[in-house]
């Protein structure tokens, strides 16, 4: 197994699979931030556009306000779990201590005595005897949760795009780098072992790489060639010097073999 050093080194070194390891690294963060940009995007929506939602939400609601008001007592009609309508400000202010200012046709927050948040639109509709009618329809924040699972619903698409986009980045970069540098493998191989043969490579490879092949081939061709130049040159030199070197070896071996001054002259 090998140890942080080693993963280290190997992720900064020039090889193939240091290559390789930071590519892949490369688009794992291409795909991370891809999709924290998505989700980031999304949240800002849903956070920008979070009252429009919760209008919509309590506009479901009106309706049945209006057709059930005749019904409610003490100008409170519960509609929901979580969804209360009020006919006055001063049944909604008895029940919940807080200071509701809410503009007709709005919705807004608002924080009551007691530090909860509520979610508020306030209208008016007119009864049967044509006078008009305020009506609250409120909703605690927190005791709603649909916006929390629009939330959640969003970071689980996020992060399983970002699951998809590193399958397919590392699916498609796999078979990319195999592609590019499978050749460049095997011709490594075919150099470090001593071989008569060509170099050669797959048809199905890069035209560069193919023309680097060629340009290996024509250079060993030539230093093979410049190779037997040079032993012909040693062996027709070493015969034309063997005449003239055995002459000087005779001579002065007949020349060691008197003290005769004529003799060595000659």
């Amino acid at each position: 197994m090998k140890s942080f050093k080693d993963c280290v080194q190997l992720l900064f070194s020039n090889t193939i699979t240091g290559i390789k390891v930071r590519l892949l690294c490369t688009f794992a963060v291409v795909a991370f931030t891809s999709s924290f940009l998505v989700y980031l995007l999304f949240w800002l929506h849903l956070s920008v556009g979070e009252d429009d939602q919760f209008s919509d939400y309590l506009g479901v609601f009106q309706n049945v306000a209006q057709q059930y008001y005749s019904g409610a007592q003490n100008q409170f009609l519960p509609l929901g779990a979580n969804v209360s309508a009020y006919y006055s400000i001063e049944r909604l202010q008895e029940d919940i201590p807080g200071r509701f200012n809410v503009p007709v046709g709005e919705t807004d927050r608002v924080v009551s005595d007691d530090h909860r948040h509520f979610t508020v639109s306030h209208s008016l509709f007119k009864n049967n005897e044509g006078q008009p009618i305020p009506l609250f329809l409120i909703v605690e924040t927190q005791a709603d949760s649909f916006i929390d699972i629009s939330r959640n619903i969003l970071m689980g698409i996020s992060f399983v795009l970002m699951l998809f986009l590193i399958m397919v980045l590392r699916y498609v970069l796999q078979r990319t780098f195999n592609h590019l540098m499978a050749p460049v493998s095997e011709l490594t191989q075919q150099l470090s072992i001593p071989n008569d043969h060509q170099f050669s490579v797959s048809d199905d490879s890069v035209k560069e790489l193919r023309l680097l092949t060629d340009e290996l081939n024509r250079y060993k061709h030539m230093k093979e060639r410049l190779a037997k130049q040079e032993m012909m040159f040693a062996k027709y030199a070493s015969h034309e010097l063997k005449t003239p070197i055995a002459i000087i070896l005779g001579a002065a071996n007949l020349m060691g073999m008197k003290d005769d001054a004529i003799f060595q002259a000659r």
